[in-house]
């Protein structure tokens, strides 16, 4: 599209030119637009592995957000402890009080040393980023098992299924079966959205380590619901990248977008 904007700016000044004969060119000039700066707040730094995450959340010029997510160094990929019997790390984040108006509670960032259900689909060593719309209270309240309560097809986006049975501090998993790993790929990352007693809990980001060893600078698309349960920011896309200046990954949900609550 930017080889059409020479084109368009020419037409315009040719219907001009004959209208008007050129007599003032100088007003044809468009007139200078001045950009407003995002800015980006910094969260709590805490403890995980052999390094720290932070939260972060970008606003634009009219402090509106528009990306949230975590930051942290390459040196947290190592020393990852193997054995899934043994404790394994796990992080809460809070969100800097400038993203307190997004609709996520908290973050959650784990890291599964041999993966989990369904198998073989998900059972590579990888890492789960939970951004929840729920309190802590509200999360550990979640009881495992079948969830009853059928959420609304509209609050459901395209393709995505139910795994039914809820995950203890978590929720039901609704994941995209048209997501590369469900189609004869191997899972590398992929966007899964929680659910529970019919309700949106969480949207989660979940990547492998051998992805994030790669270095990318990956973005996808986030399918959206028809409507919405709950008024907030929700993201139009999530990215993966490495800086490689400050060998730091940024996992970020991107375009948030306000949407209202449907009746």
């Amino acid at each position: 599209m930017k080889t059409l904007k020479p084109l368009i700016i020419g037409f315009g000044l040719l219907a001009t030119c004959i209208s008007a004969g050129c007599e003032n060119e100088t007003s044809l000039a468009e007139p200078e637009v001045t950009k407003v700066a995002e800015t980006t707040y910094p969260g709590e730094n805490v403890k995980f592995c052999d390094g720290t995450l932070q939260s972060f959340v970008t606003l634009d010029g009219n402090q509106k957000p528009i990306k949230i997510g975590i930051r942290f160094h390459e040196k947290i990929l190592k020393n990852l402890p193997s054995d899934p019997a043994k404790n394994i790390p796990e992080a809460v984040l809070q969100l800097p009080a400038e993203g307190q108006g997004v609709g996520i509670d908290h973050i959650d960032f784990g890291w599964n040393p041999a993966g989990h259900e369904p198998d073989p689909i998900y059972t590579l060593p990888h890492f789960d980023l939970h951004f929840y719309m729920v309190t802590r209270q509200q999360q550990a309240a979640v009881v495992p098992g079948p969830d009853p309560i059928v959420v609304e097809p509209r609050f459901i986006p395209q393709n995505y299924v139910s795994g039914v049975v809820a995950v203890p501090n978590m929720g039901v998993h609704y994941v995209d079966v048209t997501s590369g790993e469900f189609n004869g790929f191997p899972f590398t990352s992929t966007y899964i959205y929680g659910f529970y007693q019919g309700k949106m809990t969480f949207g989660e980001p979940m990547f492998t380590r051998a992805f994030l060893l790669t270095k990318p600078d990956f973005s996808a698309p986030v399918k959206q619901p028809a409507q919405f349960q709950k008024a907030g920011y929700y993201p139009q896309s999530y990215r993966i990248a490495y800086n490689s200046s400050t060998q730091e990954y940024v996992i970020s949900l991107e375009g948030l977008k306000y949407q209202e609550a449907a009746n």
